[in-house]
């Protein structure tokens, strides 16, 4: 099977040669992208072009761009003529959309949240070079109680970050930039309260820097200073935000 975009850029779209070329040299089925490759996925997808692709196939034509809902799909399929509708980006905010189900807010399937959360741990832990077991229970709470206003989309990239900043077996809130939602546990002298986490947090990104500055800001030095790897402490760098350059 052959997927392509309408053409380079709307000066030289060239879908129609492109879906007979593909066809003559076998493909099976053809899915078209309505946007230019210049495009990317700004603008609006012209599904006029799926439809000229549609009456230039001799097999299955697939179109794809801007479907977004289950009514969406049925609109291409109409007004193309096309055998048959992909769905890409909108998956990943919707995947109910297969279910025939309008989007909604992740914090409105809060049942989902673990089970898409464990999904997307399976997928970054197969990329990671120290295995996750899984999420703390504070970790579970805080995503449960998170307003998902970026939907399952921001799951995932949450999900992502936190396989790369956990430094133990199981991800907590702070790795992926959740509030833990624990009580206060810890003063700060002047009567001030504090959280735990947050004091905890605050020793490790001062210790950070004091193995720094030590070694001139030799990664190498510093590493060995607090004795994690460099990985390792790379990966701290980035969850604390510290400029790693002198």
């Amino acid at each position: 099977t052959v997927k392509t975009r309408i053409g380079w850029d709307h000066e030289s779209i060239n879908v129609v040669d492109v879906v007979r070329h593909a066809q003559d040299a076998g493909a099976a089925a053809i899915a078209v992208h309505a946007r230019t490759v210049r495009q990317r996925y700004s603008g609006a997808a012209d599904w006029s072009w799926i439809a000229r692709a549609r009456e230039a196939a001799e097999v299955p034509l697939i179109g794809n761009g801007d479907v977004r809902t289950p009514e969406d799909a049925e609109a291409m399929q109409r007004r193309t003529g096309c055998d048959a509708v992909m769905v890409g980006r909108a998956a990943m905010a919707n995947p109910w959309i297969f279910a025939g189900r309008r989007g909604a807010s992740l914090s409105e399937r809060i049942e989902d949240i673990e089970v898409l959360a464990d999904y997307f741990l399976d997928i970054y832990n197969d990329e990671a070079t120290t295995k996750i077991s899984g999420f703390s229970e504070q970790t579970l709470r805080a995503m449960r109680n998170h307003n998902w206003r970026g939907n399952v989309r921001e799951l995932m990239n949450r999900i992502r970050k936190g396989v790369v900043l956990c430094q133990s077996r199981y991800i907590e809130p702070e790795d992926i930039g959740l509030s833990s939602g624990i009580k206060p546990e810890t003063s700060s002298g002047n009567g001030k309260v504090v959280h735990l986490a947050d004091s905890v947090s605050a020793a490790q990104k001062q210790a950070i820097k004091n193995a720094l500055q030590t070694s001139d800001y030799n990664i190498s030095k510093a590493a060995r200073e607090l004795g994690v790897s460099r990985m390792t402490l790379y990966r701290l760098l980035e969850k604390h935000d510290i400029q790693h350059a002198s």
